[in-house]
């Protein structure tokens, strides 16, 4: 059997799960970036920068992310998984060491763009890689434990804040604190993180070579034949022509990569919504920033509880199904948080509502999106998903920055809440698109390379 069937197809080994331990430690970093600015936005001086321009500090992360996720995180079907998160990881850490040295609101916006694009980067590759070493059978178990990554990365995110409020008393230490976890977790990158062995064997030179044999004395299965050569997934009728973004809007796979970009885009503008704002309305309700910051803290635990519950869950039903009923779950709880405004209990269990919503269903489309492409279009295609749909969510932020002066944010609780119903309407037809061809593999009738080109492989 090929390393890359035996990976497929065996139990995971203790040297898989040490390398997806190390992959959900770089996405620690895509949490703590996330939820970063909603922790300094209320400790900023009044002088530093105006409600607008807070909305703008958001979207530059989220821009960042988008160019990065779009046009840097394909070329990982290019020059390899590995090179690009240590570069991503080099780039977070000094747009996070500007950030905090930013003398006035245009430095910042600078080192909060830069950031993005190394978070951008970085997301695409790990949930690539955690494909690519997950066993068939466990991949959703192992997307869920990468998903924790995410709120944990928001909940440091928050005690550091505290932390750097009550030590230093000064929003610059929290990005320090920042710029100190991206160097220790780029050391980690660097000692740990593989090469994908899907991009070594469609290199094929005398130095991918050597690194397959590595990773295969590393994994340490004995059903492994070193000799095998891995059938390399290719789009139907397309070939090599179908590497790059042509390869994603061509054939089959055209109408399923629109789809995915709709309801991913709604779902992350709904979503990017939550995580970065309530934090500052709670704080504006109450008028405490503690509160907010202690609310950013509780959509973070729930989102931890959910990531782990996919992981359960996941193993049982498609990633798909579990994709659509939880947006459409979570846009009922979106309007009930803006009912809930101003009522504190309330607002504390929609909140939570919220959080194990929202990040359920990210954790699902994250394992149902990488797996609708072949090996050689996969980073494009996840890519494209990422940078499309954080595109879309830039100017909501900004938006609802802009429209705080003027309406109630219960108006965009409801809109937030649309955009997710949206979402959930598209994800089931995807679902009820790709439900025959999930059944056949289910019961082991389609090759997973044969189904990744038409199917959610999920």
């Amino acid at each position: 059997m090929d390393v890359i069937s035996a990976i497929r197809t065996t139990r995971m080994g203790r040297y898989q799960w040490f390398v997806l331990a190390s992959l959900a430690c770089l996405t620690i970093i895509d949490g703590f970036e996330l939820l970063l600015m909603s922790y300094v936005l209320p400790y900023f001086p009044k002088d530093f920068a105006s409600t607008t321009q807070k909305g703008w500090l958001i979207s530059a992360g989220l821009f960042g992310m988008a160019v990065g996720a779009s046009v840097i995180g394909p070329m990982a079907d290019r020059f390899g998984r590995r090179r690009l998160v240590i570069i991503g990881m080099i780039a977070n850490f000094l747009g996070m060491a500007i950030s905090s040295v930013a003398p006035h609101y245009t430095w910042l916006m600078a080192g909060r763009f830069f950031t993005g694009l190394a978070v951008g980067t970085i997301a695409v590759c790990v949930v690539v890689l955690i494909q690519e070493f997950s066993s068939f059978r466990q991949r959703n178990l192992a997307m869920g434990i990468n998903a924790s990554g995410l709120p944990l990365g928001g909940m440091i995110a928050g005690f550091a804040s505290v932390a750097a409020i009550n030590a230093f008393d000064s929003w610059r230490y929290i990005f320090a604190i920042g710029a100190v976890l991206s160097f220790l977790i780029l050391i980690l990158a660097i000692a740990v993180v593989p090469e994908s062995l899907e991009y070594l064997f469609a290199r094929d030179t005398q130095d991918s070579r050597k690194q397959i044999a590595k990773t295969i004395a590393r994994l340490g299965k004995t059903e492994i034949d070193p000799d095998a050569l891995p059938a390399i997934s290719t789009p139907t009728g397309d070939g090599n022509r179908s590497e790059g973004v042509r390869g994603i809007l061509s054939g089959s796979l055209r109408q399923r990569t629109f789809l995915i970009w709709l309801t991913y885009s709604l779902l992350v503008a709904g979503f990017y919504f939550v995580v970065n704002w309530t934090p500052q309305l709670v704080a504006n309700y109450t008028g405490d920033p503690a509160r907010g910051a202690w609310a950013g803290t509780v959509i973070s635990l729930s989102g931890v509880v959910a990531a782990l519950a996919f992981a359960v869950i996941g193993m049982l039903v498609p990633a798909p199904r579990i994709a659509w009923i939880s947006v459409l779950l979570c846009s009922v709880s979106m309007l009930g948080l803006g009912v809930a405004s101003g009522v504190e209990w309330l607002t504390l269990a929609m909140t939570v509502t919220v959080g194990l919503t929202a990040y359920l269903a990210i954790s699902a489309n994250n394992a149902m999106i990488p797996a609708m492409y072949p090996s050689k279009v996969r980073a494009t295609g996840y890519g494209w998903a990422l940078g499309v749909s954080r595109t879309s969510a830039i100017l909501f932020p900004a938006l609802v920055g802009w429209a705080l002066t003027y309406v109630d944010s219960s108006v965009f609780y409801n809109l937030a809440s649309l955009l997710l119903f949206i979402s959930a309407l598209v994800t089931y037809l995807l679902w009820r698109m790709t439900k025959p061809e999930l059944e056949a593999e289910k019961h082991g009738k389609i090759l997973l390379e044969d189904v990744s080109t038409d199917s959610t492989s999920v």
